[in-house]
């Protein structure tokens, strides 16, 4: 009997790290009530569920759960420290710190589950009790932040979800929505350009019935303009109840608007896609497995059979997993006896054995599965059963490498957490974890371009064996019956190349079914090896394969060596001798490498590596190559090529790496490794590296409000404003191109939401202008006297990288206030004259309203409106504001100027005396914050993990620190962060290198 258990594949490892957006006291949670976080009913449950059914019962260590639940915490809830206590190397106790009071948890208490129980109730209460009551703590995410610091201790796939993130996980493995049935985006990349653009229409639905198409541009959801939406909030809007309605306003390629009322039903969510290919090779497209997947499969295959399917291409590229039942099912579509999959608990009797039925199984045809680093879970379950069968050959990547089973335990707040209970084995008690299922033909692309070389093999960068506590590979057969996958470079041409590049740089494709050339060449080599099979098995595959291989290799190796030739390289063996393995190289003294670098690179330049290999020996050396290593991910796996060296010849080639234009500054040790065909190489070098990062451009701003409405000044409903802003650039670094954005909550409509400023240089300013609405309240709503609206201002640079790449420089949160109507402005003309220094100019015709600056006595300005005791002034770039009359004095040129009161986020300096390289197991880091309203508080993290913590005295406008922080060996990046308030947050980043 098979059991219904839910795995996921590559999993969101998510790890709260602080933001300053910790909001809502109250922390509301769907049913209404308040989250107790002194109750821990949360945490309570989580470790009666690991105590009762986790996987591995050796990896539950409280201590260590302890630790992972207090770092997440603290990097979570700014206001809290951690320190331990140490004795003899072992942790006796822990001090927790909330601004300035104390609680101790000895270690001696949390040696059980139910210790570690105690000392969160504990803990829990004590925050409760000293942090801030406000709307900036939200108890839900501090609890959950908690619970999953403490779950990350045991694996990656184990976490708590709360109810929203749970609902989503359900509605994507149930194969359903309640919606339109439409796909749609945000990106910023063209044609959408971050407006909500629709990037697929689903056939047979409302949106396609109504006449939505790709490329429209969602401007309302029934009357809110969507100027800055998020797609998720966009998405949340457009789903209901079925047999509801929902108006959408859209603008099309055309210009051209219209409004459609589309009424909601149940979106089936198809896993499969499948087409016919040429010389009838089938090919579906399996993208997760959920509910009904097996189902789709079986019409799919029935409709390619109808078709006179001789073969089958199984794409499971990307593919992260999904249900076990599911991947199951379709295994055993192709698989007429044998074991399935078999799931081992953490007890030997804990074991079940799915074997396959004969029952529908599929005719014997030759069947190609592609395969890339992102196949998971149970998508691994599949392509491992199929190919363990010898039912199936696999071309592509080593797969993701996630081979354990997790279980849904419902959580007592509505959310969920998953929970590693098995292990899962492939036919043959294969254990992939950590480790992958591997390809039989593995296509390595080459591509020969002076500052785009890339002739070597790269390390997997995301995998299973690359997280943070991933399972160890259980003790279980390894293989050894199967020799390594089939290696075979192929050429890239520049224009493929560049065609690839241009793919990416479009947030949509006319031809979604389109990929990259690997993907492509990859498909058509599975096409063709179908046509060309004299067999079904995976052997009979594999020999037809290695026959292609033998004939495509030597054109392909043409090509590579006349790129090369062009660059000067001259790319042939001697004989027969080709690589060998890397792991086999010897270092020879007969060969001698030096590296130089002739200058640091800067941020947004090219960066050069020098290396030069000497031959000082009597044979040649063939296919010579090196790669380098380094802790800078700029400035490793850079590939350098040599090709033949003869008898006393030199041979140098220069690595040319563009550094980003957003870097900080570090120093690295650079290391350069060797390999040739005949595996005797010069010894590695290395060579120190420094990066020179860019001048940081810091922005202030100051904003007014244009009232189009009864003038004035405050924001009544149904009323239209232009919020002017003009923005400086304080900093020493220039900008560049960038987007100012305006988004805001249901409360206002923003209407224009954008602007673009060209790149600014220090000292100059820019402005732009947003359009908002404040909408009527509904009928029978109940108005109240004001409302506070918050608005997301936001900065993103268009950064010129290879691809499109809008990178958020400041972002702040904004409070508007909305009114109860109130008297209209009464006109006035003629100019007015500051009475005294420091006359106080208003947003808003009242002395509460926002202060945006000071005008000095004699300072004269125009006026056109006065309301209730204030006159309105004109400002420059169009910019109005309020002053008192008892202030002024009528009369004047009318030709002043205010000192404007800008808005910014706290400024972080770090004194320059701080060395990039240290020899110590700690540095003193020194420096200033300041904010010109006060700081709050100033943080310091090494590597993502907080390390100090200080609150400002008396909320000074400056604030100068000196922190002992702690150094891992190597590099450390250090972060500071100042905070004026949770809403207005700074930090500045520094790499500093330590070396024994």
């Amino acid at each position: 009997m098979k059991r219904t258990v839910s795995i996921f594949g590559v999993a969101a490892i998510c790890c709260v790290l602080w933001s300053g957006a910790v909001a809502s006291a109250a922390s509301k949670i769907p049913d209404g009530t308040t989250h107790n976080l002194a109750k821990a009913e949360v945490m309570d449950r989580t470790i009666l569920a690991v105590m009762e059914d986790y996987y591995d019962s050796t990896r539950m260590k409280p201590v260590t759960m302890f630790k992972g639940a207090m770092d997440e915490l603290v990097k979570t809830v700014a206001e809290v420290k951690i320190s331990y206590v140490e004795k003899d190397g072992e942790t006796t106790s822990a001090v927790v710190e909330v601004l300035g009071k104390k609680m101790n948890v000895s270690m001696d208490s949390i040696q059980s589950p139910w210790g570690l129980s105690k000392a969160f109730h504990r803990i829990f209460a004590f925050l409760y009790e000293k942090l801030p009551k406000n709307e900036e703590v939200n108890y839900r995410v501090i609890e959950y932040a908690a619970v999953n610091g403490l779950l990350a201790t045991l694996d990656p796939h184990t976490s708590a979800m709360t109810p929203d993130v749970w609902e989503e996980l359900r509605m994507s493995t149930r194969g359903a929505f309640e919606g339109i049935g439409i796909r749609i985006t945000t990106d910023y990349r063209e044609p959408c350009s971050g407006e909500l653009t629709v990037v697929e229409v689903f056939e047979g639905t409302p949106a396609q019935k109504a006449g939505l198409k790709v490329g429209d541009k969602i401007i309302r959801i029934e009357d809110d303009s969507t100027v800055n939406i998020t797609t998720n909030e966009a998405a949340d809007q457009l789903r209901g109840e079925p047999g509801t309605k929902v108006k959408v306003g859209i603008l099309r390629k055309d210009g051209t608007q219209k409004t459609l009322h589309i009424t909601r039903q149940r979106i089936p969510i198809d896993s499969v896609k499948w087409r016919m290919l040429d010389d009838n090779v089938g090919f579906i497209e399996l993208t997760a497995f959920q509910q009904g997947s097996a189902g789709e499969m079986r019409a799919a295959l029935d409709k390619l059979h109808e078709k006179n399917m001789k073969g089958l291409i199984l794409d499971l590229r990307s593919n992260p997993g999904g249900l076990l039942d599911a991947a199951i099912d379709i295994a055993d579509l192709f698989i007429a006896n044998g074991t399935l999959v078999t799931t081992a608990g953490r007890n030997k009797e804990d074991r079940d054995v799915t074997n396959a039925s004969s029952e529908d199984t599929e005719p014997a045809y030759p069947i190609v599965i592609l395969i890339d680093g992102y196949t998971a879970s149970a998508a691994e379950i599949l392509s491992g059963a199929l190919r363990n069968h010898g039912r199936a050959l696999l071309i592509g990547e080593p797969t993701f490498g996630k081979g354990s089973v997790q279980n849904i335990i419902a959580l007592p707040d509505d959310g969920a957490m998953r929970l590693t209970i098995q292990q899962y084995l492939t036919p043959g008690d294969i254990s992939i974890q950590a480790v992958g299922v591997a390809p039989d033909i593995l296509f390595l692309p080459t591509v020969v371009d002076k500052k785009d070389l890339l002739i070597s093999e790269r390390e997997r960068e995301f995998s299973e064996a690359s997280l943070d506590s991933h399972l160890i590979r259980a003790s279980t057969i390894e293989r050894g019956d199967r020799p390594g996958a089939m290696q075979m470079p192929y050429f890239v041409s520049a224009k493929q190349r560049k065609a690839d590049l241009e793919m990416f740089k479009q947030c949509y494709s006319d031809d979604p079914d389109r990929k990259p050339y690997r993907g492509r060449f990859e498909l058509e080599f599975a096409r063709r090896l179908i046509v060309e099979a004299t067999g079904v098995t995976t052997a009979e595959l594999l020999g037809t394969a290695q026959q292609m291989i033998a004939q495509m290799a030597s054109s392909e190796k043409k090509d590579v060596q006349a790129a090369l030739k062009a660059l000067g390289v001259d790319w042939s063996a001697a004989g027969e001798k080709t690589n060998i393995n890397e792991e086999e190289m010897v270092p020879s003294e007969e060969l001698k490498a030096t590296a130089r670098v002739d200058a640091p690179g800067k941020a947004g330049e090219d960066f050069k590596l020098t290396v030069t290999v000497k031959n000082t020996g009597k044979e040649a050396v063939h296919l010579l190559r090196g790669k380098t290593t380094s802790d800078n991910p700029y400035l490793s796996d850079v590939d350098l090529v040599f090709g033949m060296v003869k008898p006393g010849q030199t041979k140098r080639w220069t690595a040319t790496v563009s550094i980003p234009p957003v870097v900080s500054s570090r120093i690295d040790p650079v290391e350069v490794s060797f390999f040739s065909a005949e595996g005797k190489v010069p010894a590695p070098v290395s060579v120190d590296a420094e990066i020179v990062g860019r001048k940081e451009p810091e922005l202030v701003y100051e904003w007014t409000l244009e009232d189009h409405g009864n003038g004035n000044g405050f924001m009544e409903p149904g009323e239209k404003f232009t919020m002017h802003v003009t923005v400086t650039n304080k900093g020493e670094g220039d900008t560049f191109k960038t987007e100012v954005n305006l988004s805001s909550k249901p409360g206002l409509d923003v209407e224009s939401g954008r602007f673009v400023m060209e790149p600014l240089k220090p000292g100059r300013s820019a402005s732009g202008s947003f359009e908002i609405l404040v909408p009527t309240p509904q009928e029978n709503a109940v108005a109240a006297d004001s409302q506070n609206v918050d608005v997301l201002l936001t900065f993103d640079e268009w950064v010129p990288l290879r691809m499109p790449s809008l990178v958020t420089l400041q972002q702040q949160t904004l409070m508007l206030k909305v009114s109860k109507p109130r008297a209209a402005a009464e006109k006035a003309e003629g100019t007015v004259t500051a009475s005294e220094n420091g006359t106080l100019v208003y947003a808003t015709p009242s002395s509460d309203g926002r202060v945006i600056g000071t005008a000095a006595s004699g300072a004269s300005f125009k006026t056109d409106a006065t309301v209730d005791g204030y006159f309105r002034v004109a400002l420059s770039n169009q910019h109005q504001g309020w002053v008192a009359s008892k202030k002024v004095i009528p009369g004047g040129k009318g030709d002043g100027e205010i000192a404007a009161r800008m808005t910014q986020l706290p400024v972080v300096r770090i004194d320059g005396a701080a060395s990039q390289v240290v020899n110590g197991k700690s540095l003193i880091l020194k420096g200033t914050a300041a904010h010109p309203e006060g700081l709050r508080d100033v943080l310091v993290f090494v590597g993502g993990k907080k390390v100090e913590y200080e609150q400002v005295p008396d909320k000074n406008a400056s604030y100068s620190f000196a922190f002992t922080v702690p150094l891992e060996t190597g590099a450390n990046m250090i972060s500071v962060v100042a905070r004026h308030s949770n809403h207005s947050v700074a930090s500045r980043n520094i790499f500093i290198r330590r070396v024994e």
